[in-house]
């Protein structure tokens, strides 16, 4: 974990894993919740787009604020 204020590799690394993971979550969600059944091909990939960059962002976001013991807003 990184200090307040601050990034390192790791978090970015974990951004992306964080974001990946939530477009595969979205995408099957879409999935089973077409209402004719399973739809390869009524997969809204805007939607999906969308929740991958705000989860990413939200994790970096999160990191910003955290120290490095994990204590959100540090000693503040």
């Amino acid at each position: 974990m990184s200090d307040i204020f601050k990034w390192n590799y790791k978090d970015f690394a974990k951004g992306i894993v964080v974001s990946v993971f939530s477009a595969i979550i979205t995408y099957f969600y879409q999935l089973i919740s077409a209402p004719n059944g399973y739809d390869l091909f009524a997969t809204d990939w805007n939607g999906v787009l969308k929740v991958a960059i705000v989860a990413g962002v939200g994790y970096l976001a999160k990191n910003l604020f955290t120290d490095n013991q994990g204590k959100f807003g540090g000693v503040l």
